[in-house]
């Protein structure tokens, strides 16, 4: 087998072949110093640095530089040119997409694969293993073709990755498997891999619907016509495979290179000749001459490449004698007469011909392929494939969350301070790595439902259906029709999106749909919009939601459009593509194909994340004087770069006394749910440290009861003067029941009087409780719920008493919104006094009550001592009441161990519950199983810190755009890290540039001036960052060809 001259190693011995043409330069010097082919020559030494090498030839030393080298084609002497493998056999799958390839690579390699990409591009390459008869059998699976035509190498890469792959003569013996019911079609290349003389042997799929069609293959007459080993097989039948293993052993023991030639008609025979003659005489790369020929005659720019220019004049001259004499182009009578063999193949080979009758996948597409039901049968696939992915793939994410953090976070954690060990320690690697690890396990149940749910799409034949559906939509992008696929996974996670666009063929199509990913809205957005959207936009939340999403499909819409007609030009292509019949997916395939690609995502993703997800937890954990003890947030390292930086967001209304929406933000980069709970965490201690958050502060109540009973109607007034609390009444008890029924009153009344200070909200109110026919002083808790349209209104199921949510709703709605950020503080200060006090309180009892027994009860109050236990009934209702949300029946699933310890089997025993009952609240059973709530009284802390609603919006605009860890990760190994950076350029400036703009548009009243200013500076930067993009693009032809890298 032909090498190059670097692959030869100190010691090895060869002989001169060939030289390559690209290196004319070196070529009559190495022919002077005795390197003329059949030259033998052994490998002395190679220089201390790397460069010259010493060979010895013909009695002499030589010193050739690296460069010089190159130039020779040589062989190893002392491996024998057909060797007979001991325990290194390398077979090689080709075939054309949908059949039965990756089926049959499953069936001989079962989970014994390794799955990565073929060098410079994000191609899959696939190669697995099996041991038959004490040896040893690589697998190769190629990329599924239709032929090894690849006039363009950048649009045709599959086909040139298969094409290099057999000439290079690693192989051993190369298996086509053909789908026999569409044996015609599949026999096309069949011919060109025989030309190439490669040592190939013919499995032949006896797919379903033969048997549908009422045909029988006669693979004896393929073998005849053909010449070479074949075999039929159903290769889902695992007792036929072990058959076809036994096969192989043979072929591999006696095989031999192709001799097959096509009778082309007397033009391109005489050509063909002419043109063999001519590479014969003026090169030696090792290739057919003939198959050179033949190749050269369709306008192969491969073989181009390996001939000299005197070659390519007379192939330019006979296409035009050619195509005067026949009236046709060589190229087609080349095809045509490919396909007429195969046509008289496949006549002679089909035992019964097939009777014409409609058959199941006929009936199928008639319905699913329909002008007017083919759209909303893929939308409702496409939801199925949504569901299955997010809902089943939380159902299960709890169960890995919780054992995630057991052994990678609390469980070292436990340990490390069991020894003693430093805290920066602990920081490291239970914060740190722990964490890192916990946020790739985490994506383990949504990616491998994603790859289930689309690997029983492709194994069923759907997938080309959708293509065929969405094409004339996507078309407008600059897309195929399977790009739609991604975007709809997006809705429920970006890092799965991404994933999915290794169903599409093209590097450049990948790429553009990997930039489109980020923007469409993921379930971590979507938490974060609902809060907002509840402290802003108590009445038209949803409306406020679904506008975030479309303007997350405008901006991958705008992405792409920019790639299209700038950095990466639509290439022109044939829409051209098999619509395979309909199967049954098998489980075995399904499952091997999910699990392979589960394991590359875990490997090759979760380098990228581990290591941005420690950075992020050693700055949080990391404190501002220096030290890693336990502290809050705002005190870290993290913190401290979020104030740093918070100057920036100015323009878009973040102000510097916001600084925890900067942090916010740095943290959503890990998940954007995360969010969320750094927002609630960081205000909520502001808030317990604020001065007027001490619990003995009720004295303003009366007087902002008086003031506000003045403005309310007679019967309001009055019951608002007799539930407001005195100072000494504010006191609660000082022990038990008493005092946490009294702090709860407490709370409650401190609300109603906070929202009863401004006069239009108490004359709306006073309508609203006139109407409903309501005492506050008969239940002062209920309607606290009710009076509280930002934190608790949300909370109820229904109507009570005549008057539904949706109205109490509406009629808030109406109140001025200025009011709403005293409100919000007010209510604020009183949740954060209450919380402080039984803070207190709890600590007071746990110090004064004696240490009892593990097994031991709970004591209880001398006043509770003789009271019956709730019910469940009345647990949720006094926890209502409380102004909480009601614990769920799961909620001990996720509480911390009792007793402070690390309790193994307590910890994983709570992780297994979480299944049955999360996939039990799928049917309707029960409530989910939920890790983390959301943070109490978030959303009036939001009103009273944000610019109103359109500083809000804003920030949910940039949250929209910027990408978490996990989702950059994934774009790094699906495309490279030039264009990672470019994905984080891009979506970081249309966030920013478009929170601006409407922050600044929103606002231009107040300061016209800045306003104007900033306005035209952003688009400006948008202007000239298109006219860049514009000018590069033209520049950057070949970057769908290098699109990706080996990561």
């Amino acid at each position: 087998m032909r090498i190059g001259f670097s692959e030869l190693k100190v010691g090895d011995r060869g002989k001169v072949m060939g030289f390559d043409r690209g290196n004319a330069a070196h070529r009559q010097k190495l022919l002077s110093m005795g390197l003329t082919p059949g030259a033998e020559f052994t490998v002395v030494r190679v220089a201390p640095l790397g460069d010259p090498v010493e060979i010895r030839v013909r009695g002499a030393d030589l010193s050739l530089r690296s460069d010089e080298a190159s130039a020779l084609m040589v062989e190893r002497i002392d491996a024998p040119v057909t060797p007979e493998p001991e325990n290194a056999v390398t077979i090689a799958i080709v075939g054309n997409p949908n059949c039965g390839k990756t089926t049959l690579f499953n069936g001989l390699t079962g989970a014994h694969q390794r799955v990565g990409n073929w060098g410079g591009v994000t191609v899959e390459k696939k190669v697995g293993a099996f041991d038959f008869a004490g040896r040893s059998y690589r697998v190769v699976d190629l990329p599924g073709i239709y032929s090894l035509d690849a006039h363009d190498e950048a649009s045709a890469v599959d086909e040139s990755i298969a094409r290099d792959y057999i000439l290079s003569g690693e192989a051993d013996i190369v298996i086509n498997i053909i789908d026999a019911s569409n044996l015609e079609h599949g026999l096309y290349l069949t011919t060109q891999l025989l030309e190439m003389a490669a040592p190939v042997a013919v499995v032949l799929n006896v797919m379903d619907d033969l048997d549908e069609r009422e045909a029988r293959i006669d693979a004896e007459a393929v073998r005849r016509r053909l010449d070479r080993p074949v075999a039929a097989v159903v290769v889902t039948r695992r007792k036929q495979l072990d058959g076809l293993e036994a096969e192989i052993e043979q072929w591999v023991r006696e095989r031999t290179p192709s001799r097959f030639s096509l009778d082309y008609p007397p033009a391109i025979e005489n050509a063909i000749a002419e043109l063999a003659r001519e590479i014969g005489a003026t090169q030696s790369s090792g290739l057919d001459p003939r198959w050179l020929a033949l190749r050269l005659l369709e306008g192969d720019g491969f073989a181009a490449r390996k001939v000299s220019p005197q070659v390519r004049e007379a192939q330019a001259r006979l296409a035009e004698k050619i195509a005067s004499e026949t009236q046709s182009d060589p190229d087609t009578l080349i095809a045509d007469a490919r396909y007429r063999f195969a046509h008289g193949l496949a006549e002679e080979a089909l035992a019964a011909r097939p009777v014409t009758r409609v058959t199941a996948s006929d009936l199928i597409d008639r319905i699913a392929l329909n002008r007017f039901l083919g759209i909303p049968i893929f939308l409702a696939v496409m939801y199925c494939l949504f569901w299955f992915t997010i809902a089943l793939g939380r159902a299960f994410r709890p169960f890995f969350v919780m054992m995630s953090e057991t052994f990678f976070v609390e469980g070292p954690r436990y340990l490390l301070g069991e020894i003693g060990s430093p805290k920066w320690l602990t920081a490291i690697l239970a914060d740190g790595l722990g964490n890192g690890l916990l946020q790739v396990v985490t994506f383990i149940p949504i990616i491998g439902f994603l790859y289930l749910f689309v690997s029983m799409l492709e194994e069923s034949g759907y997938m080309s259906r959708a293509n065929f559906i969405m094409d004339r939509l996507m078309k407008s992008l600059g897309l195929p029709g399977n790009a739609f696929i991604p975007m709809v996974v997006g809705f429920g996670c970006n890092v799965p999106a991404i994933m999915a666009t290794r169903t599409m063929e093209r590097p450049r199509d990948r790429i553009v749909a990997v930039l489109m990913s980020p923007f469409m809205s993921c379930g971590g957005r979507l938490a974060v919009y609902t809060v907002f959207a509840a402290a802003f936009f108590p009445a038209e939340g949803q409306f406020v939601v679904f506008g975030i999403y479309l303007l997350g499909i405008l901006f991958a819409m705008l992405t792409s459009l920019l790639m299209k007609f700038s950095l990466l030009p639509e290439e022109r292509s044939l829409h051209v593509l098999t619509l395979p019949s309909y199967h049954w997916p098998k489980p075995r395939n399904v499952l091997i194909n999910s699990w392979i690609r589960l394991k590359m995502f875990l490997f090759k993703v979760g380098k990228y994340i581990i290591p941005l997800v420690f950075l992020v937890k050693i700055l949080s954990a990391w404190g501002t004087d220096g030290s890693f003890d336990r502290r809050p947030i705002e005190q870290s390292m993290l913190a401290a770069g979020g104030r740093a930086i918070t100057p920036i967001l100015a323009p878009m209304g973040v102000t510097q006394d916001n600084w925890p929406a900067t942090v916010a933000l740095l943290t959503g980069v890990l998940h954007k749910v995360v969010i969320v709970s750094t927002l609630g965490s960081i205000y909520l201690e502001q808030a317990q440290h604020a001065p007027s958050a001490s619990p003995e502060r009720h004295e303003d109540a009366p007087v902002a009861a008086h003031a506000a009973a003045a403005n309310a109607s007679p019967p309001e007034a009055k019951a608002i003067e007799a539930e407001t609390p005195s100072p000494e009444s504010a006191k609660p008890p000082q022990r038990g029941a008493e005092r946490d029924r009294a702090l709860a009153e407490a709370e409650a009344k401190a609300r109603i009087t906070a929202f009863w200070r401004s006069a239009a909200t108490a004359q709306a109110f006073a309508a609203a409780v006139a109407e409903a026919k309501w005492s506050l002083a008969r239940d002062d808790r209920r309607a606290l719920f009710l009076i509280d349209p930002l934190g608790g209104a949300h909370t109820l199921a229904g109507g009570v008493e005549g008057v539904s949510v949706k109205d109490i709703r509406k009629r808030m709605a109406q109140l001025d919104s200025k009011v709403l950020p005293s409100v919000g503080e007010a209510q604020e200060k009183a949740r954060a006094a209450i919380a402080a006090e039984r803070a207190r309180a709890a600590a007071e009892r746990a110090a004064a009550a004696p240490p009892a027994p593990a097994h031991a009860a709970e004591p209880k109050h001398e006043a509770m001592e003789h009271m019956p236990p709730p019910t469940a009934e009345q647990a949720h209702e006094r926890q209502r009441r409380r102004g909480a949300a009601a614990p769920s029946a799961d909620a001990h699933l996720t509480a911390p161990v009792a007793g402070g310890g690390f309790d193994l089997r307590e910890r994983l025993h709570r992780a297994a519950m979480t299944v049955p009952r999360n996939l039990a609240a799928l049917v309707g059973i029960g409530a989910p199983v939920r890790l983390h709530g959301a943070a109490a009284g978030l959303a009036p802390a939001l009103a009273t810190r944000f610019d109103g609603k359109v500083g809000a919006l804003a920030y949910l605009v940039l949250l929209l755009c910027y990408p978490c860890i996990s989702t950059t990760a994934a774009t790094a190994r699906e495309t490279s890290r030039r264009w990672t950076g470019f994905m984080v350029f891009w979506t970081l400036s249309l966030g920013y540039g478009a929170a601006v703009l409407f922050y600044q548009i929103g606002t231009f009243a107040s300061h016209p001036s800045s306003s104007a200013a900033w306005i035209i500076g952003v688009l400006a930067y948008f202007i000239l960052l298109g006219a860049a993009s514009f000018y590069v693009g033209p520049r950057s032809k070949t970057v769908p060809a290098n699109a990706g890298v080996e990561v």
